[in-house]
């Protein structure tokens, strides 16, 4: 299944999109899960694996657009 772009007329692709900032926020959230695995054992383990899966689940990619690579217009 295809559709047509509103603004040029051509033929649109579907895609993801990935916002920046919510990765880095991902990765930061995952190293601190990972750090107190280590500096504070026995409840830092389960805040850790907590932050971990959070980390996980807030880095993966979620909207899903189309986007036209004439003119990049995007449609949700």
């Amino acid at each position: 299944m295809t559709i047509t772009c509103k603004q040029c007329g051509e033929q649109m692709q579907k895609a993801i999109e990935r916002g920046s900032g919510v990765q880095f926020a991902a990765v930061a959230l995952f190293i601190v899960g990972l750090a107190m695995l280590f500096v504070i054992p026995p409840a830092g383990t389960v805040i850790g694996a907590f932050l971990i899966v959070g980390a996980i689940v807030l880095g993966y990619p979620r909207k899903k657009v189309w986007r036209c690579e004439k003119c990049g217009f995007e449609h949700v």
